[in-house]
């Protein structure tokens, strides 16, 4: 671990939410641009009894949550910009799932900085 690592430790927020996500209705997750990571979880597996929950972005499916993959998690360094972006939750089977999101955002100004300094290493004109 370097102290770049643990600065970015000390600005980065979570939020934490509970979802009750249906088959009847998308679930949805604003996008956010200062959102770094998420992650989707499945609180009460029993519930899913064989089904699944389908992670959607627009009309892409992303990721699949069930019993045997409870978490799904979506970063910058691994997705892209996806995190980012509007997901949509779906569940396959007729009773409520209840799904966590926890959400690791970051302040804009750290990360405008953090490309500033990204431009300036690499010398870069914008």
């Amino acid at each position: 671990m370097c102290i770049n690592d643990w600065r970015l430790g000390r600005y980065m927020r979570t939020n934490l939410t509970g979802l009750s996500v249906t088959n009847g209705a998308n679930s949805v997750i604003l996008s956010n641009r200062q959102r770094v990571g998420i992650l989707v979880s499945i609180l009460n597996p029993d519930s899913l009894a064989g089904g699944h929950v389908r992670v959607m972005s627009g009309a892409v499916g992303v990721g699949v949550i069930n019993t045997f993959n409870m978490v799904n998690l979506y970063t910058l360094t691994s997705h892209g910009d996806l995190p980012t972006r509007q997901f949509e939750l779906i569940a396959s089977v007729a009773g409520p799932v209840s799904v966590g999101i926890t959400e690791f955002t970051l302040p804009e100004e750290y990360l405008e900085a953090g490309y500033k300094e990204w431009i300036t290493q690499h010398r870069i004109n914008p």
